[in-house]
């Protein structure tokens, strides 16, 4: 039986069997129709994204126009730094020289680190498709506002949760796909895996 065909389970809070909705119609549930809670508040799992090296360019680009200001700086002429000491001279000179240095430096290394992490690895998919796959079966009472999942929603042998505040629902959502499915042998299939 799919989730759509399952016969309502009563809310262990409430105890009304009827008047629930599945996490995907509340949030798919743009107009408020169905009368379930706000759409972010039952939104599903975010994918994992690559991280991007936008961050390290921009500082790699704001580091060389700092270090062209101090070639010029230190090449160009004293714009009337002659009434003070040769140590602040030389602290005017390539003060901005330094300031590159290190932007450059912090550049290079988010860049390097952005690239250990440009790939999204199989075990971050898996893990997002377990969470998918949870939150798809969690059911959503209308009358108390609360979210739980029926015996067997995740697995033979598995019970019937306590109610779960939607405040939680996100962070339960996580709990119960990592520990119930962290056997990456049986994973559950979700109808969002390649959405």
């Amino acid at each position: 039986m799919t989730d759509q065909q399952q016969p309502p389970a009563a809310c262990p809070q409430c105890g009304t069997a009827g008047g629930q909705l599945t996490a995907r119609q509340a949030y798919e549930d743009r107009d408020g129709t169905l009368g379930g809670p706000p759409p972010g508040e039952v939104a599903p799992p975010p994918p994992p994204v690559a991280e991007r090296a936008t961050a390290g360019t921009a500082l790699l680009v704001i580091g060389g126009l700092f270090a062209v200001k101090g070639g010029y700086d230190l090449l160009g002429p004293d714009q009337g730094l002659e009434r003070f000491d040769a140590a602040y001279r030389a602290g005017a000179r390539a003060g901005s020289l330094v300031v590159a240095a290190v932007l450059i430096a912090l550049g290079l290394f988010r860049r390097w680190r952005a690239a250990g992490r440009a790939a999204v690895g199989p075990g971050e998919r898996a893990r997002w498709e377990r969470r998918t796959a949870v939150w798809e079966r969690a059911r959503l009472c209308r009358t108390c506002r609360t979210a739980f999942w029926p015996a067997g929603a995740l697995g033979e042998g598995f019970a019937a949760s306590p109610p779960v505040p939607l405040e939680r629902f996100p962070l339960t959502v996580a709990g119960l796909a990592d520990q119930s499915f962290d056997a990456p042998s049986a994973p559950l299939t979700s109808s969002a895996n390649h959405r």
